[in-house]
């Protein structure tokens, strides 16, 4: 087992080194550049990573272990149970302490992994041409139950299965055609 789970680190890795060849010639000067404004650059570093990562998940999904999906989406689904209670009680120790970079931090462990981490499972189940119905219906549901976070789901199309999959799909075939 621990032979497999090896090797789909290193396919990930291979991954994610041929996303960044990619990306790279796709977005000349893009990668690395610096953006002035704190929030859209915050924004554009979670939406990268968050792509980062569904797209090496996706490449390197047939690599994977049979339990692969089942400890992220227990991972995912206690992260989402308590993303916005962790995250209220950091903005609420900020009115005692007022430390702007502690509370940003706080936060961002509340809310911006759990958008990091998502991609991985929502990636590797694609790249197996699965649904997140199919292979993490706990995940699925907790997600679309979850009020806060709908909005979020809903309009990044994280969990619409059709656009998702276009999507990757689309992304994917033109990457490997290079």
């Amino acid at each position: 087992m621990h032979g497999v789970a090896a090797v789909h680190t290193l396919a990930h890795e291979a991954a994610h080194a041929h996303d960044h060849e990619v990306e790279s010639r796709n977005l000349p000067g893009v990668y690395g550049s610096y953006i002035p404004d704190y929030k859209e650059g915050r924004l554009f570093l979670l939406a990268h990573k968050c792509w980062t990562e569904y797209i090496a998940s996706n490449l390197s999904s047939r690599w994977g272990t049979n339990d692969y999906c089942k400890s992220y989406f227990d991972m995912l689904c206690t992260m989402l149970s308590t993303a916005r209670e962790r995250g209220n009680a950091a903005l609420d120790r900020y009115k005692e302490h007022r430390d702007i970079l502690r509370v940003e931090s706080e936060v961002i462990d509340a809310y911006a992994l759990l958008l990091d981490r998502g991609p991985y499972l929502v990636g590797h189940i694609h790249g197996l041409g699965k649904s997140i119905l199919e292979m993490a219906p706990e995940f699925f549901k907790l997600v679309n139950e979850t009020s806060w976070f709908n909005p979020v789901s809903n309009g990044t199309k994280l969990i619409s299965e059709p656009c998702m999959r276009a999507t990757a799909n689309g992304a994917v075939s033109r990457s490997l055609s290079r």
